[in-house]
């Protein structure tokens, strides 16, 4: 997919799956992956940016939740 065209999609792909729930990062890529079939593939370097961007225009935020398994946090993002 065209670099500028995927820029511009996956600010709204990122909306729209974070309009239905919280998630993290690589939920988040994995989701995309798995509704298009592996046919886009989202990479952290592609991700994390993205997100980033969408919480400078303040249309999304973070928070951290700790893990049950592990004294690690995971930072979701939501609506």
């Amino acid at each position: 997919m065209d670099r500028e065209i995927l820029k511009g999609s996956l600010e709204i792909i990122l909306l729209s799956l974070l309009k239905n729930k919280p998630m993290y990062g690589y939920e988040i890529s994995k989701t995309i992956k798995n509704l298009t079939e592996n046919e886009l593939t989202i990479g952290e370097g592609t991700l994390y940016p993205a997100l980033k961007r969408l919480e400078e225009r303040q249309l999304i935020e973070n928070y951290f939740v700790e893990l049950e398994t592990s004294k690690k946090k995971r930072k979701y993002y939501k609506i």
